[in-house]
């Protein structure tokens, strides 16, 4: 997952707030992809908080609704 030529590639984690979802979601993160995860509302901040406290998060994470 690391390889130096999928570095910044861009992933698509649909149902990113959910459980199983962020945790692969921190995990790309921590390699280097560009995130897009789509989730029901990106505004409700109290279901997708807990995404944009990962590490890269700011940086590579973009919340779209489903």
């Amino acid at each position: 997952m690391e390889k130096e030529e999928t570095k910044g590639a861009t992933v698509c984690v649909t149902g990113a707030s959910g459980f199983f979802a962020s945790w692969l979601v921190r995990r790309l993160l921590l390699a280097g992809y560009q995130v897009k995860g789509t989730v029901r509302d990106p505004d409700d901040e109290k279901k997708v908080a807990h995404l944009w406290k990962l590490e890269g998060a700011i940086e590579r994470l973009r919340l779209v609704k489903a």
